[in-house]
């Protein structure tokens, strides 16, 4: 069995401008069909013997960034990978993702690190998982990252060449919707 992905599309606004991005600031939403005949091998990978390894990919994703390793930050990830941060940045491919985290490192993001706690993962099928994590952005000399920088993550794991690697990520930045001095939407 094999598995076609089709996010949904959203319009995204930006900068003034206007693009269709497959993911929502808010949720990702992924429609899996299958695919391919009855004749087709099971895969080799058990999605359930595999799950501490699966649990592990956004703490290897964490280490890369910590060592502000770029090339190894988009080993983790497929060659037709989707991610999505959340300023509506959408990157598409291992190296889209690598060569935007080559120019991150070499910016902004020299010597930060990211905090990641995995909140649950669970199997779709025997190769796809999905895992949901929160955490966020530490600049150098922080412990703590401060509630703006604080996110939930979803990563939609498969095998691919041989190793459990991201094929979509989306980061939703959990922050108080409502304007300053006034009751939260969340409040509400």
């Amino acid at each position: 069995m094999c598995m076609a992905i089709t996010p949904v599309l959203r319009t995204h606004y930006a900068g003034g401008g206007r693009r269709r991005t497959p993911w929502s600031a808010a949720a990702t939403l992924v429609f899996l069909s299958a695919c391919g005949s009855a004749d087709d091998p099971e895969p080799a990978a058990s999605c359930e013997a595999d799950l501490d390894i699966i649990r592990d990919l956004p703490h290897d994703v964490a280490q890369n960034w910590k060592d502000n390793d770029a090339e190894a930050f988009a080993t983790v990830f497929t060659d037709d990978a989707e991610l999505k941060v959340p300023d509506g940045t959408f990157l598409h491919g291992r190296d889209e993702i690598l060569e935007y985290m080559r120019e991150f490192f070499r910016g902004s993001g020299a010597g930060t690190e990211v905090q990641v706690e995995v909140m649950g993962a669970r199997c779709l099928t025997p190769d796809v998982a999905l895992v949901h994590t929160t955490g966020g952005i530490l600049l150098p000399g922080e412990t703590e990252p401060p509630p703006v920088r604080v996110g939930m993550q979803t990563w939609l794991a498969v095998v691919a060449e041989g190793a459990w690697r991201v094929t979509a990520y989306q980061n939703a930045r959990i922050n108080d919707l409502g304007p300053p001095g006034q009751e939260s939407i969340c409040e509400r």
